[in-house]
């Protein structure tokens, strides 16, 4: 076993005595492949030396297995959780048939600093936390845009379907519209009436939209509209009344035509009025949906910073506003007060990484939630700094864990990373010098994040 162990190359530079302290308090283990070595959350025994055969370590991270590295022969496994003396935190699996040296907690406690063992273990274990946490914050970020990407294509989905069902009835209503206006030639209207009724179409298509009514008064009103048709026998004057009411054409118009226009012609010029007023109203759908496709676009572009430097001057504000539009899916039952003190000078920031605060703030204040209540965003100037404050009336953070939201890989939620508020302490703290705090109790937190203005 002693020459088995000199050939494996971690061991190779290592005195006799060093490796009789191995051989002493270690044993050896077989593994068939598939079989689990430690799984995540158990209690660290002991720690591993791979022999022969591959480990592969894994953890679950937002629901999903992720596989943070495959382990060649001569390999560390499990020192981590024992130096530490946390549970593990990761999973070891056999994908072959394997042989590890197995060695106990006295191992670690006996060697001293300068021991060639201690030495590899402390150095192996600064390196792997580095790589695996390197690997979980690419998770965190790629959760976080899978999580955006989610909420954009909802957000995109519905002016972008109210277009495509625009472009679909345009072309009908237009040769709807055509039809009523060559009907209007065999009402017997003469040139000035004609003129009147050619003025009144250029102006109501060029006005602008009038204000949404609410859905009760918009049904009064189309009830009211309706009878006075069918009084005066404009067939299926409920089909008529909807375009006519949502435009703002009221009685006054149509008493108007009945007063200046031919007897009969009421109800062709109806028709008429009707078709216009429904093409217009797609035309003003198609306009409205490209309009929010554009601002959304436009804040895509203001979130991230495409194609600017990291280091921006710009206003805290707008990148608060951009991260609401991102998560706009969100937000049709929450309450989002805004109180911005509008005279904090433009900052000099890491802008898009500002972002990343800002959302995961936002979505753990929405979270605590449950997407419905009172978000509270407020930004307030003092002297040499301003405080961004987010707060919600969710259901608090536990007193017997506030002392780890920001501990790395703690987290509450079964699909999270437990990195999001470590990573935007350090973005806060390491990248622009500010600060980051919170206050919680059941129905208010408040998270406030203090930065300098120069």
């Amino acid at each position: 076993m002693l020459d088995y162990i000199r050939a494996v190359p971690l061991f190779a530079r290592f005195p006799q005595e060093e490796l009789d302290t191995l051989l002493t308090q270690s044993h050896t283990i077989m593994l068939p492949a598939g079989d689990y070595l430690f799984h995540d959350g158990d209690a660290a025994t002991g720690f591993y030396v791979i022999l022969q055969g591959e480990i592969e370590i894994s953890k679950t991270i937002g629901g999903q297995a992720i596989v943070l590295a495959k382990l060649p022969p001569g390999s560390f496994i499990g020192e981590i959780a024992l130096l530490t003396g946390q549970p593990r935190s990761a999973s070891g699996r056999a994908t072959t048939e394997s042989q590890l040296l197995e060695f106990n907690r006295e191992l670690v406690e006996s060697v001293t600093r300068s021991s060639p063992i201690a030495q590899l273990l402390m150095t192996t274990m600064a390196e792997r936390m580095r790589d695996t946490e390197a690997q979980i914050r690419q998770q965190e970020k790629m959760s976080a845009l899978g999580n955006l990407a989610a909420g954009l294509a909802h957000e995109l989905n519905n002016p972008a379907a109210a277009n495509v069902r625009a472009a679909r009835q345009i072309p009908l209503l237009l040769t709807e519209l055509q039809r009523h206006t060559l009907a209007l030639t065999a009402l017997g209207l003469d040139a000035e009436q004609m003129d009147l009724l050619s003025q009144t179409g250029e102006s109501l298509i060029t006005m602008p939209a009038p204000t949404p009514l609410s859905a009760l008064r918009q049904n009064d009103r189309e009830t009211a509209l309706a009878d006075w048709l069918e009084a005066r026998a404009v067939d299926d004057a409920w089909q008529h009344t909807p375009p006519l009411v949502t435009e703002g054409i009221g009685l006054d118009m149509l008493e108007m035509f009945e007063a200046q226009m031919p007897p009969g012609s009421l109800p062709g010029i109806v028709r008429w009025l009707a078709s216009t007023m429904t093409l217009v109203g797609m035309a003003r759908t198609v306009a409205q949906s490209a309009t929010r496709i554009s601002e959304m676009i436009q804040a895509v572009k203001a979130y991230t910073y495409m194609d600017e430097a990291p280091l921006q001057i710009v206003d805290l504000h707008d990148g608060l506003e951009n991260t609401l539009t991102m998560l706009s899916n969100r937000l049709s039952k929450v309450t989002v007060e805004r109180h911005y003190d509008r005279t904090c000078p433009r900052v000099n920031v890491y802008a898009s990484e500002l972002n990343q605060v800002w959302t995961k703030l936002i979505e753990n204040a929405l979270d605590a939630m449950n997407d419905r209540g009172a978000l509270r965003i407020r930004t307030e100037r003092d002297d040499n700094t301003v405080t961004i404050t987010v707060s919600d009336t969710g259901r608090g953070i536990a007193e017997d864990i506030q002392g780890r939201i920001y501990e790395p890989f703690f987290s509450t939620k079964p699909m999270g990373t437990g990195l999001g508020l470590d990573i935007a302490r350090r973005i806060v703290r390491e990248k622009h010098r500010g600060d980051i705090r919170f206050s919680s109790r059941p129905g208010e937190t408040h998270f406030f994040v203090t930065l300098p203005l120069y």
